[in-house]
């Protein structure tokens, strides 16, 4: 199995190795009998999409998704604010006692990932990583296309990964911030969307990029209009997608579920497609149980609903939907020589105001 591992240029590393100790000599337990409930945290409602292809592949685990949707986007932000915003949303998961945090958002990813996994004592997943070494495996011809966020992009954290891992390939970064807005209102097809995108995929023009990389959580739900438009830039040329979230994706599979296979990462998306994550192959769940999903959001749920169905897609009910505060949630502090500042708790939820 891989390690998770964070962005090897300034970002740190994250610690899941199946078995023996983790960063700091941290002691870990065994990802193969892994039973906990798995946290997963982006700034809106993005992340769903890795909530979305986890559930197929991890169909007995619990998860729990926080979506600041109170304070979308993170990547308009500075760099602090952005750091700041990521422990809260952490510490509120790890209150609850998430056994693996996931970080499904690149700007977070970016910024904050060193910052979370030297706080924490579980297992810290961040989906840029992930994303970049997909992106440089699947890569044959020409430049690689990263469309971000401004933050993401700011932080030259996809253009220096994927320079360490394929020096030789050009990679060309866009910022797409009108993308989050749309996704998180539902807009993610037709003729505004698709000039939206052409606009954002000028630089691909006339040159030849055999994959683009989407960089942000939200992108994935405009995978086929991307696909078409950059198509059309290069004359008809095909483009590989790269969704970060399948390729996170394969990383928590082989945290949680070392005996599995993993996808295909990279896979080619077509605009006939009509699945927003590339082709896998089936994994076998567990028969035993079918695991919950608990969604909360720091702003009022009630008219974002059909948004969060439309992200998860055919994965079966939500157990609820609840608004849940940030502002009282204890601060993360730092890791001492001697000891963990937060190692997992066992503490109930924390209250939540439910609705549905």
């Amino acid at each position: 199995m891989k390690p998770c591992r964070g962005d090897d240029a300034g970002r740190g590393r994250a610690s899941c190795q199946a078995n023996g100790s983790g960063e700091g000599g941290r002691p870990r337990q065994p990802v193969s009998q892994f039973t906990g409930t798995v946290g997963v945290f982006d700034s809106g409602l993005g992340g769903l999409t890795v909530v979305r292809a986890l559930r197929e592949h991890l169909s007995d685990v619990d998860f729990i998704y926080l979506g600041d949707t109170a304070r979308v986007p993170y990547g308009t932000k500075h760099s602090a604010t952005v750091v700041r915003y990521a422990e809260s949303c952490a510490a509120r998961l790890v209150d609850a006692g998430v056994s693996h945090l996931v970080v499904a958002c690149n700007t977070a990813s970016a910024w904050a990932l060193s910052a979370l996994e030297a706080q924490l004592s579980i297992p810290v997943t961040g989906v840029l990583e992930s994303s970049a070494r997909a992106a440089a495996e699947a890569h044959d011809e020409g430049a690689i296309i990263v469309l971000a966020t401004p933050g993401t992009v700011r932080s030259g954290a996809y253009a220096r990964r994927i320079a360490q891992l394929r020096p030789e390939t050009e990679v060309i970064s866009v910022a797409a911030p009108l993308l989050v807005g749309l996704a998180e209102e539902g807009w993610v097809e037709g003729p505004i969307v698709e000039a939206v995108v052409e606009r954002y995929l000028e630089p691909m023009r006339d040159r030849r990029a055999a994959t683009l990389v989407l960089g942000c959580t939200h992108f994935p739900l405009f995978s086929q209009t991307i696909a078409k438009c950059a198509m059309r830039l290069q004359a008809g040329a095909p483009v590989r997608l790269v969704s970060s979230g399948a390729a996170l994706c394969a990383e928590v599979v082989a945290a949680c579920r070392p005996e599995r296979s993993v996808f295909a990462q990279g896979t080619a998306v077509k605009p006939s497609s009509s699945d927003p994550l590339p082709e896998r192959r089936s994994l076998a769940p567990s028969a035993s149980r079918r695991g919950v999903l608990d969604v909360w959001l720091t702003d009022d749920p009630e008219h974002v609903r059909h948004v969060v169905d439309s992200f998860l897609g055919p994965q079966g009910p939500v157990r609820h939907i609840a608004h849940v505060e940030l502002a009282d949630v204890r601060p993360l502090v730092k890791r001492s020589d001697t000891g963990l500042a937060r190692s997992r708790r066992t503490a109930t939820a924390p209250s939540l105001k439910a609705f549905g």
